[in-house]
């Protein structure tokens, strides 16, 4: 509902603009405390201020498609659809060895396509 929870976006955006902060944000609750409405928005509000890398929400019935392969993968894409080095970057990876987007390794899908294009 508009006007909720503004004591939490407050801290949010605080975390946004403290650029020698953690770099990731980790929202927690019980079921139903309104976690995804509070993230939802603040991807909208981020987005609005041109602030928004990438999102990807998890969801548990949706557990088979959204893994973390798939999450580097959507993040690897968004960052490549707004910064055209990283595009690049990406590009010619995937052209070297097109084998990595379907790698078990997480941690190389991450390495490869978004820690160093960045």
């Amino acid at each position: 509902m508009a006007n909720t929870r503004q004591d939490v976006f407050v801290r949010i955006e605080n975390w946004a603009n403290d650029l020698s902060g953690p770099n990731i944000l980790w929202i927690k609750g019980f079921p139903g405390a309104g976690k995804s409405a509070i993230a939802s928005s603040m991807v909208s509000r981020l987005r609005a201020l041109h602030r928004l890398g990438s999102f990807f929400f998890f969801q548990r019935d949706q557990a088979l498609s959204q893994t973390p392969s798939a999450l580097w993968r959507m993040v690897a894409y968004d960052l490549s659809r707004i910064y055209p080095t990283v595009r690049n970057m990406i590009v010619a990876k995937l052209k070297a060895d097109e084998a990595i987007v379907s790698t078990a390794n997480i941690m190389q899908l991450f390495q490869e396509l978004v820690k160093l294009p960045l």
